[in-house]
């Protein structure tokens, strides 16, 4: 059978109904035990306030009257005659129905407490045995009488002679008339009086009664008046009781001895549950006690189930009441759920159902039929949130196919588009768009890094808008894929010249500066780019040709764009290779450095050398610094190389002095990430101290992307550099924006021509230029360094505009150690001395 769909207001009234008999139950619970409770301390007390009554209103008065009746036989002289010549067969009768009636026991003592009489049963009762009892209980009453004063006393031996005394002279006058005891007299356990009988204000003897516990008549009274279970302990054995069992006999029983314990040795009483012939009882024992030490104690109680049997109909009453008030406030609960509740609630539910399905329809709902007045109130305002809730979901629509940030479709918006393109493929002759454009911000994170959180969205959102406008212009959409990476997707087949003209269009737009948080930015981007090639073509495999473009375009040293042709997947795979190998490096034996002389033509003699880092590897040949380097700044691995190139240069012109060769300037290329690291500066100087080289001899290079990147990091890391001594040279000098204000701003020492000027002197426009560029180095007091001469002509031609210090094939290609070694031993003399003169070379 299938599971019960109950409505709500069934739901609520089940709820309800559960609740209230869970409460009732609980309260009837918690009143019955608390009754119970109630039940167990009045019983206590009724139990303990039997023992006192029996004791001074049953014990006292038999003890009283036999006493009565011996005191007046013994006080006739000829009675006492008459005991003393001990004939108990002519006992007067009514001392023998005194006796009989209260039995009683009877001893008759002279003034010395010898025994003139007692009773048959305690025939063997002498002086003797009852010394011990007269000196405790005299010793007793002495200790009663003991003022304040004498007990307050330190003096042991003052407090023993006092008590001595007043027990002589209770031994003989003073032994009260009424005095009522319990004692341990000839192994019985006895309720005792003590009383003198005086004659003619002589006292002429004691008469000693006692009630003996031990005779059961004792605990049946306790059963028949009180109806209560009675037992008297003799130490811990019991010797009367009223228990039987269901014949009729009495049952026997011993203490507990954890009760044992308390009442014998802790002198404690004790109320609580017991066990008797394996029957469970609740009552209180009282000890008894014989002067100060305890020899007995009678138990008063009732049987458990006599006493649950009178609680049952109590506890049935209560939880009769519970159940008839539980059932009345369900009845009550139930109308007022059904009215108030149930309906109004599934009402209510109907509507929000409504409003799931469609919130705008919700609006024009008519709520006139709803008549609770406030649950209206509700209503309507669950319009009003229906109303937002449909002005959510519009713009979370926008927001599940849109940038947050710059608002430009998002990769799912792409992927969705063009996915549903490939399924319903039969109504469409192409799947794939026409062309793919990836393209990636270059540097992103050390842009970020530099301009935080808030200036890198900003840069995101101006470069955004700047491939926006572009793309409009050619009906081409923009799509944000990643954190710095864009995709430009065409159904448009485009001729080769304008889909060249789109993406020369989307590299010039990045040419102008950038200001951000008052700050001008050179940002640069790669791109790659792809055409779909079959009808079979899917997103992915254009987009995939895309991204390997974009890898050839980065790897060519950035601020690139790359096409796709077959060549380019052998390339990534190799791409791909190095990038694993950079990772897997332990040492850096497989890198070598090479240096490449720099000629002072004015003396023919070598200027400087310049260290570049080379790979040649078992797998791959030789690795070029223009595959190499870009990794190895992308993985993070690029300040660990620069550090190791900076290391073996300085150590290698160290060696060039130790061997005899000096005068020379050590150029190093140090990266981006090496210039803004807080302990560059304090390492160089180390490392150049523990070499033995001057740092005026170390040459550090830097290029205006270096600058751009981190300027104020860079900058004051290379003021250090220059107030420690070490030279500074721009590379690459004239082909950036900035280069004038960096040499205005810097310390610079040497500019370094770029070589795109020096091989195309034959342009007058570019002879001009490095003609002013070397003007302007040398009327600043800097050393100006052409790069890439490789003809016979350049160098005549920079000679004949001052230009005195050139680099380049020409002169020399990069050389590893030991050729270098020997190039510069050969040409020591000044192979080049001739430079200056005027004539042919």
């Amino acid at each position: 059978m299938g599971k019960k769909n109950y409505s709500l207001e069934r739901r609520l009234q089940i709820y309800v109904v559960i609740t209230i008999l869970l409460v009732a139950i609980i309260s009837s619970t918690i009143t019955g035990y608390i009754y119970f409770r109630s039940y167990l301390n009045d019983f206590y007390k009724q139990a303990d306030s039997t023992l006192t009554y029996f004791e001074n209103a049953i014990l006292r008065q038999k003890l009283r009257d036999s006493s009565s009746a011996a005191v007046s036989l013994a006080s006739l002289p000829e009675a006492v005659n008459y005991f003393s010549a001990d004939s108990g067969d002519n006992l007067p009768s009514a001392l023998a129905h005194s006796i009989e009636t209260n039995n009683s026991m009877v001893v008759l003592l002279d003034p010395e407490f010898n025994v003139l009489f007692n009773t048959d049963s305690y025939d063997e009762l002498n002086h003797n045995n009852l010394t011990g009892f007269l000196n405790r209980r005299l010793a007793r009453l002495a200790d009663n009488q003991l003022s304040d004063s004498m007990k307050n006393r330190k003096d042991p031996e003052a407090n023993t002679a006092a008590a001595n005394s007043i027990a002589t002279d209770l031994s003989t006058t003073k032994i009260p008339d009424d005095a009522f005891y319990y004692g341990d007299l000839m192994g019985n356990l006895l309720a005792m009086s003590m009383v003198p009988v005086n004659q003619d204000g002589e006292v002429i003897g004691y008469v000693i009664t006692g009630y003996d516990l031990t005779d059961p008549a004792y605990t049946e009274y306790i059963g028949r008046y009180f109806g209560l279970v009675a037992t008297v302990f003799y130490q811990d054995i019991r010797v009367n009781t009223n228990l039987s069992d269901a014949d009729g006999k009495y049952l026997h029983t011993t203490m507990d001895n954890d009760i044992s314990r308390e009442i014998f040795f802790e002198n404690n009483s004790y109320s609580g549950h017991v066990e008797f012939a394996g029957k469970n009882y609740i009552g209180t024992y009282r000890s008894i006690h014989d002067n100060t030490n305890t020899v007995g104690a009678l138990f008063i109680g009732m049987q458990v189930s006599d006493i649950l049997f009178n609680l049952r109909l109590s506890i049935y009453l209560i939880a009769a009441a519970a159940l008839i008030i539980a059932i009345g406030a369900i009845l009550v609960t139930r109308q007022i759920i059904s009215r108030h509740i149930g309906k109004p609630i599934s009402q209510m539910i109907e509507l929000m159902q409504k409003m799931a399905n469609n919130p705008a329809t919700l609006a024009n709902e008519d709520i006139s039929y709803i008549g609770e007045k406030n649950l209206s109130k509700m209503v309507q305002s669950l319009k009003h949130t229906a109303a937002a809730i449909a002005q959510d979901r519009e713009h979370l629509a926008y927001l599940a196919f849109h940038d947050r940030l710059t608002g430009l479709y998002n990769s799912k918006r792409l992927f969705d588009y063009y996915g549903e393109r490939e399924r319903s493929s039969i109504n469409h002759a192409f799947k794939a768009p026409a062309n793919v454009t990836t393209v990636n911000i270059d540097f992103f994170k050390r842009h970020k890094k530099y301009l935080g959180q808030q200036g890198s969205e900003n840069l995101l959102l101006a470069v955004s808008q700047r491939l926006s406008e572009v793309t409009k212009e050619y009906d081409c959409d923009l799509y944000r894929l990643t954190s710095d990476e864009f995709i430009i997707c065409s159904d448009t087949v485009f001729s080769n010249d304008t889909f060249d003209q789109l993406l020369i269009d989307l590299m010039e737009t990045m040419h102008k500066p950038i200001d951000i948080n008052n700050k001008k930015l050179i940002v640069t981007i790669s791109i790659g780019a792809a055409r779909r090639e079959s009808a079979d073509d899917t997103l992915q495999d254009i987009m995939q040709k895309s991204s390997m473009a974009l890898d050839t375009a980065k790897y060519s040293g950035r601020n690139q764009l790359a096409y796709f042709d077959p060549k380019t997947a052998k390339m990534r795979q190799r791409y791909l290779r190095i990038e694993e190998k950079l990772r897997s490096l332990q040492d850096y034996s497989c890198f070598e450095l090479y240096f490449q002389p720099q000629i002072d033509t004015s003396s023919g003699k070598a200027y400087g050398l310049e260290a570049l880092i080379r790979w040649h590897d078992s797998e791959l040949g030789w690795i070029s610094p223009a595959e190499f380097i870009p990794l190895a700044e992308a993985i993070g691995m690029i300040t660990l190389i620069g550090n190791w190139v900076t290391d073996s240069a300085i150590k290698f012109i160290s060696h060039l002095k130790s061997i005899g060769i000096n005068g020379l300037h050590m150029s190093i290329n140090v990266a981006a990430a090496q210039m803004i690291e807080p302990d560059f500066v304090i390492r160089m100087i180390e490392i150049a101290r523990l070499r033995n080289v001057d740092p005026s001899e170390i040459v550090i290079e830097i290029t205006e992307t270096q600058l751009v990147q981190s300027f104020e990091n860079a900058a004051e890391n290379i003021k250090q550099l220059k107030h420690n001594g070490f030279k500074i040279a721009m590379d690459d000098f004239g082909t950036g924006y900035s280069s004038l204000s960096y040499i205005g701003s810097l310390p610079i020492d040497i500019i370094k021509i770029d070589q795109s000027f020096v091989q195309s002197l034959d342009s007058d426009v570019n002879l001009e230029l490095v003609k002013e560029m070397i003007t302007l180095g040398q009327r600043l007091g800097m050393t100006v360094i052409s790069e890439g001469v490789e003809t016979k002509a350049q160098l005549l031609q920079l000679r004949e505009i001052s230009g005195t210090h050139i680099q380049g094939y020409y002169i020399s290609r990069p050389l590893p150690r030991s050729e270098i070694i020997s190039w510069l031993k050969h040409n020591a003399a000044g192979k080049y001395a001739s430079l200056h003169a005027k004539t042919e070379i």
